[in-house]
């Protein structure tokens, strides 16, 4: 088989009518390109169907509107009661529940908060598609900083792709616990092993994170890491800063 044809089978209808359109403006002046219509219609093109996944992205992604300087991955926003303390003012803040079967009602948040779930695009989506979608939304947007509050997405997110990802956003995790992993598990699937790319861990319970410090062994350099939200402004502010 020629390279053209290898071209020619991985073209789409649209962008046979973009050649077309750009023939007939120059047929003109370039009286042989007449030809050239029919010769396009005999080129095979390739249908593009969007699979569940990208239709679910597309639908995140378009309903966006306002670009996010700081993004929290969470399980579930009615069974994550630290979002409760949120401050009043959560402009530029994006909240995005990532593992819920069913969409939160998300009462708790204060009035006018961006929050989306990704079940609202697609009840179906499996573990896979999910942790997709998070890594797609946080790459691409490409916000400040993102926090995980119990996201087993979020967490799956950081093993796979965290090295790449922190290089434009400053990344955060929360001892939260994430549905069917106890703290102990989230420990050791998740927290040890994302602690390089995390700027800090953050928690409500002091005692908490200094037993993940003596179960591990952490350093001195490590344990600095470690932040008690109750002794700043509140979790987002522990998490890098205010919103």
């Amino acid at each position: 088989m020629s390279a053209a044809a290898d071209i020619a089978g991985v073209l789409s209808r649209d962008a046979i009518a973009e050649v077309r359109a750009v023939v007939q403006a120059l047929a003109a002046f370039e009286p042989d390109l007449d030809a050239l219509p029919k010769a396009l219609e005999t080129i095979p093109f390739q249908t593009f169907v969007p699979d569940r996944r990208a239709l679910a992205w597309r639908g995140l992604y378009l309903s966006i509107y306002q670009q996010p300087k700081r993004v929290v991955l969470v399980g579930s926003i009615d069974h994550a009661p630290e979002l409760a303390g949120l401050a009043e003012d959560t402009a530029g803040l994006l909240i995005v529940e990532t593992d819920a079967a069913t969409v939160s009602t998300a009462e708790m948040l204060p009035r006018g908060t961006q929050w989306r779930s990704l079940t609202e695009f697609d009840a179906g989506l499996d573990v896979e598609d999910r942790i997709a979608l998070a890594t797609a939304l946080v790459s691409g947007l490409q916000p400040d900083s993102a926090l995980i509050l119990g996201s087993r997405a979020g967490w799956e997110m950081l093993v796979r792709y965290g090295n790449a990802i922190r290089l434009n956003t400053a990344l955060f995790g929360t001892l939260a616990a994430v549905p069917d992993l106890s703290i102990a598990d989230l420990f050791r699937t998740y927290l040890v092993r994302c602690l390089p790319v995390l700027t800090a861990i953050c928690g409500s319970d002091h005692r908490a994170l200094q037993r993940f410090a003596e179960m591990f062994g952490l350093s001195a350099a490590e344990r600095v890491k470690l932040r008690d939200w109750r002794d700043t402004d509140g979790l987002l502010a522990a998490a890098g800063g205010r919103t």
